[in-house]
């Protein structure tokens, strides 16, 4: 695991490909009741500034006229280790987390959690990989985690 989280100055990318918004609210709901703590921030003026509701954050973003060209952030943290999104397509679901932040087995296992918990909500396979704008099927899986099997694998 030491290569997976080596320090090079890129993030690590976790992804769900081909989903739609109904797997990102679930996602983001599941992880909002899961992990240690999260946090959102947004710039639509007529949702809780706190807490909105999920599915009204992805209406107000996709949706609303004012919201088009506009995105939120979404962070959870487990552990040590704080996951952040700034959804920007609906159809992949992909967080960051920053590598310098994974330094012992905790750090793994806070990774590892949360992949599993981001299959289990979407029910799609999840995967760690490294800095990408778009996914890139020839880029080496890190760590996956298949919901439908139960397995979790990493080079």
């Amino acid at each position: 695991m030491r290569d997976v989280f080596h320090v090079d100055g890129s993030l690590r990318d976790i992804r769900v490909l081909d989903t739609n918004r109904a797997e990102w609210i679930a996602t983001l709901e599941r992880l909002r009741a899961v992990a240690d703590e999260t946090e959102v921030e947004h710039p639509y003026s007529q949702l809780d500034p706190l807490r909105p509701a999920i599915a009204d954050l992805f209406r107000a973003w996709a949706d609303e006229p004012e919201g088009r060209g506009t995105s939120f952030s979404f962070r959870a943290r487990f552990g040590a280790v704080w996951f952040f999104s700034l959804p920007y397509d609906e159809e992949e679901i992909e967080f960051s987390v920053w590598p310098e932040d994974v330094v012992d087995e905790a750090g793994v296992a806070a990774v590892q959690r949360f992949l599993v918990e981001v299959a289990r909500a979407s029910q799609r396979q999840a995967l760690l990989t490294g800095e990408t704008v778009r996914y890139d099927p020839e880029m080496p899986t890190l760590i996956s985690h298949d919901p439908v099997t139960g397995l979790t694998a990493h080079i």
